[in-house]
């Protein structure tokens, strides 16, 4: 069945402009009408725009609150309607900054070893996008020889150059207009103190001690998983890596319905009582349609961590449930489907997933390169060997991830291409195939448990430390069940 993408597609392709009619002489009462309609145009025209502005307001991130008259599935809709087709209508500058998909994560802010606002004599300056030490001297009219004098100090000058926009700088301005004490706070951890001494700046680099506690954080689907876990006070590095945690097991494009809970343990790090820092999970639970998922993190003899189920059954599968961040399924394994292009009936031996060209395109689990390049009606094609029995196909690529080559090795979730529409396409999306000792299976369906679940004594070891996390779980959907809604606590 043909989507209404492929329908506009279409209808814009076999559109012909119609000639030009003559142009009829205009007459007086022309000129009247238009006279007369002119006010009432001018008055509908200002009332569209109150009312784009006043839509504008209401579905960007940052101001949207889902009113209580809206049902859970509108409420999805108008914020997939925001991801998805409103930079294209109101531009790529529509979305509010304090919603993130991607990049360093400040969700947690700090306080400052000396407020600038109890000493009259401190001053607070913030980098602007493109801003340079120089330039902030010279906007805010500070002695260019303190300047000078400042970028000669031989420790920590790095801390100086490397500044990105938002950051922050206080300053304390002493006798003669000339800087006392600059200071620049790194990170949670550490602040750098520039003193003057004489005509020299000395500087310090600051470490502040940080208490760890476990904190717990719950959470309930309303609209979407970012939002549920904001709410719950999670950091969006926290949110992305629960997402990571059940990708095996979840699909937080098709399965994620409101209602749905997610609770969380995770380590904090803390300075003078205020949280600063988010570790990683230590164990997460997320109800899904009725259905319990549990995680525990573990760490194994190699080093590294891994996450479990409470029986020592690891969460990680051969393959990723959805090798890309996608819009929508747009065709679905069948034996039996018209082709939108050729018009026939034949097999369509993958799923279909549309999603904008460019969008990155994973692994959907380890494996080896074993071709890359042009393949007919797909396009540009990329296939991975997964041991002896699974083979992988991602179709329609509009480019290939640098360092990707026939024989190259790759992990599950890792990039390998982007999202396009090369071959025997109707739009961007990619085709995606799993084929099992070559016979094509539905991918949506197959999905094969890895040999690293544990045993033995090290079972032993990770129900023992197993138990105290699960009774933070247990105690936290008692909380909520008593509360009914979000809550977060440390201990």
């Amino acid at each position: 069945m043909e989507s209404m993408m492929n329908r506009s597609n279409r209808v814009i392709l076999d559109y012909k402009a119609p000639r030009s009619p003559r142009r009829a002489k205009s007459s007086p009462l022309h000129w009247f009408v238009f006279g007369a309609a002119l006010p009432v145009l001018s008055l509908s025209f200002a009332l569209h725009m109150g009312d784009a502005a006043a839509m504008r307001q209401m579905i960007e991130p940052g101001v949207f609150e889902s009113p209580a008259s809206l049902t859970p599935e509108e409420t999805t809709g108008i914020l997939r309607l925001t991801e998805q087709t409103l930079a294209g209508i109101l531009g790529n500058d529509w979305r509010n900054d304090s919603v993130q998909l991607l990049g360093e994560d400040r969700a947690f802010p700090f306080a400052a070893a000396d407020d600038p606002f109890t000493d009259p004599n401190w001053i607070s300056l913030t980098v602007n996008r493109g801003d340079s030490l120089s330039r902030i001297f010279e906007r805010f009219e500070l002695p260019r020889e303190d300047l000078q004098a400042i970028t000669q100090i031989g420790n920590y000058k790095r801390y100086l150059r490397n500044i990105q926009p938002g950051d922050e700088f206080r300053i304390k301005m002493g006798d003669g207009g000339r800087i006392a004490e600059l200071v620049r706070d790194i990170d949670p951890l550490k602040t750098l103190h520039v003193t003057r001494e004489g005509e020299q700046f000395q500087s310090e680099l600051i470490t502040h001690p940080v208490e760890n506690r476990q904190v717990t954080a719950h959470g309930v689907i309303k609209s979407s998983l970012l939002q549920a876990g904001k709410d719950a006070g999670l950091t969006q590095q926290a949110i992305l890596q629960l997402a990571e945690i059940f990708a095996y097991e979840i699909d937080f494009a098709l399965d994620l319905r409101a209602g749905d809970h997610l609770t969380v343990v995770y380590e904090g790090g803390f300075r003078d009582g205020e949280q600063v820092l988010s570790g990683p999970i230590l164990a997460a639970e997320f109800r899904n349609q009725g259905k319990v998922y549990r995680a525990i993190r573990h760490s194994v003899g190699d080093g590294s961590a891994r996450y479990y189920s409470p029986d020592g059954t690891s969460l990680r599968k051969a393959f990723l449930r959805t090798p890309v961040d996608f819009t929508r399924i747009s065709s679905g394994f069948s034996l039996g489907r018209r082709h939108p292009i050729l018009n026939t009936i034949r097999a369509h031996k993958g799923v279909d997933y549309a999603a904008p060209s460019g969008t990155a395109i994973k692994a959907a689990g380890d494996g080896k390169i074993i071709f890359k390049g042009r393949k007919g009606g797909y396009g540009n094609v990329i296939e991975i060997a997964h041991g002896r029995h699974h083979t992988t196909l991602y179709a329609h690529m509009n480019g290939f991830a640098k360092g990707i080559s026939v024989g190259s090795s790759v992990k599950a979730g890792q990039l390998i291409g982007y999202v396009g529409s090369t071959g025997l396409a109707t739009g961007p999306h990619l085709h995606y195939e799993l084929r099992v000792d070559g016979v094509h299976r539905d991918p949506l369906k197959v999905n094969t448990a890895l040999a690293d679940n544990l045993t033995g004594r090290e079972l032993k070891a990770f129900k023992a430390q197993a138990a105290s996390l699960l009774a933070m779980l247990e105690s936290a959907s008692v909380t909520r069940l008593a509360q009914g809604g979000t809550t977060s606590t440390n201990n």
